[in-house]
């Protein structure tokens, strides 16, 4: 009877954890995302998502089903910016997911053996602890906001890098896939949340333009999130049965970050977009003919969509292009370059203020808005070489070998990157740097099985 009872016990939990990796999962998480948002419900949407991520940690091992619920409890609430209050409920659902993570630990164990970007993921961590040493702005790090920031980035990606190598399949090919669906699922929320606020606000495109362009302050984070997320889509529509659905999914996410109205975004997405539709075509050559005309499909819809409802957008969308010598961003550029030569070795830490420029919000640190001048404002010479070591890791990993994901990370990573060379990616711990750690773990992963298969070719 005890051995029947194990079997049935173990049936169960091997449908549940198959359930966590079939796409009617994925239907279900962005049903219940864009019901929420669409609601403006967005807090019992993440209560939602946490019970689940509760439950998931109870009943396996893998981390990846957890970190698809992470990725839309940080989607869900975009629109939400500013509004710290109304998530102040939330406190009491926490206590759920560390009860469940510590049942984790102790059900399944970790066992970590090291990891390819321990040591570059702990010279950051480095770099941003001690980012503004011998500068009168140091101890600013150890107060809130700032040593949330330099805890998350620093010795807290440590830990998370440290956790999902511990809890990600190695041998499993299907992680593979599983990455790249649940990527292209952040980028269909995506589309629904654009598609959602030009429904609910089109009215203010003709009357009031600017405060249209308002509700889509969330457009920034949304592109970052779609940046990353867009070349895995059209991955899958290389290695699908159905590419033609997922090549139209990859297109509308392009759209979707075009109409989201992030300067940064449009910019950064035209540049990539026809690197990313060239790498499709030159890896599924038998289903040119089919994406040719999936581009002009849309091509035409939505120019006849915009010329019968909004036909004034495209030249409004044009103004937003343009870029003053005088704008916040040049002045912080500058400021970041100040201070680097006033303090070149450390820079003047994560904790650093200037009354002008740009005045953060709640929990938010002064970001220079790129990458590059963060490093160099709040860092300095420490960070320019821990930074450039984690980004050699990165890139030699991606060139090891020569497959189509390994391109299609490519893609994602420059794609990312180039957006945060003028916004705060690399610097807002969740989602992005997380994502990024999760990325390069997968493509780990990749090149190991990768390398077994070509062994065993060989020695065949």
């Amino acid at each position: 009877m005890l051995v029947q009872s194990k079997c049935k016990s173990e049936s169960f939990l091997e449908k549940n954890r198959r359930f966590l990796y079939s796409d009617i999962y994925f239907l279900i998480i962005i049903f219940i995302g864009a019901l929420g948002f669409i609601l403006k419900q967005e807090r019992l949407t993440i209560t939602i998502f946490m019970l689940m991520l509760a439950h998931n940690l109870i009943i396996t091992k893998d981390m990846l089903p957890n970190f698809l619920l992470l990725l839309f409890t940080g989607m869900v609430p975009l629109a939400r910016y500013n509004e710290g209050g109304y998530f102040y409920p939330l406190k009491y659902v926490a206590g759920v997911i560390i009860i469940a993570f510590i049942i984790h630990l102790i059900i399944y164990p970790p066992k970590y053996k090291g990891g390819k970007f321990l040591v570059s993921t702990i010279l950051v961590a480095v770099a941003v602890t001690f980012g503004g040493l011998f500068s009168p702005s140091y101890m600013k790090n150890f107060k809130m906001p700032a040593i949330y920031y330099v805890f998350t980035l620093g010795l807290g990606m440590v830990g998370i890098y440290m956790l999902f190598e511990s809890y990600i399949e190695h041998d499993n090919d299907k992680i593979i896939e599983y990455f790249a669906k649940m990527m292209t699922a952040l980028g269909i929320m995506g589309i629904i949340m654009v598609i959602t606020n030009y429904a609910e606000y089109h009215d203010l495109i003709e009357t009031n333009f600017g405060v249209f362009v308002n509700r889509f302050q969330f457009g920034n984070n949304l592109s970052n999130n779609l940046l990353l997320a867009m070349p895995f889509t059209f991955y899958l529509s290389i290695k699908s049965k159905t590419p033609i659905i997922y090549f139209i999914i990859g297109c509308c996410q392009y759209l979707a970050i075009v109409f989201s109205l992030s300067r940064g975004g449009m910019i950064s997405a035209t540049i990539m977009i026809p690197i990313i539709i060239g790498a499709t075509f030159y890896y599924n050559k038998k289903n040119r003919k089919g994406y040719s005309a999936a581009m002009v499909i849309i091509a035409i819809a939505v120019t006849l969509t915009v010329y019968f409802t909004v036909r004034n957008l495209g030249i409004k969308m044009v103004g937003l292009l343009q870029i003053s010598s005088d704008e916040a961003r040049v002045n912080l550029y500058k400021l970041a370059w100040q201070n680097f030569l006033e303090y070149p070795v450390f820079g003047t830490g994560l904790g650093y203020k200037y009354p002008a420029y740009y005045f953060p919000k709640d929990w938010c640190i002064y970001w220079y808005h790129s990458t590059l001048f963060q490093i160099l404002g709040s860092l300095g010479i420490l960070g320019i070489f821990c930074y450039s070591y984690q980004y050699f890791v990165r890139l030699k990993t991606v060139f090891s070998s020569k497959n189509a994901f390994n391109i299609f990370v490519l893609l994602s990573f420059v794609g990312f990157e180039g957006y945060s060379l003028v916004n705060v990616g690399n610097f807002a711990p969740l989602p992005y740097v997380v994502i990024v750690i999760v990325m390069f773990i997968i493509l780990d992963r990749s090149n190991q099985m990768n390398s077994r298969l070509l062994t065993a070719n060989c020695s065949k």
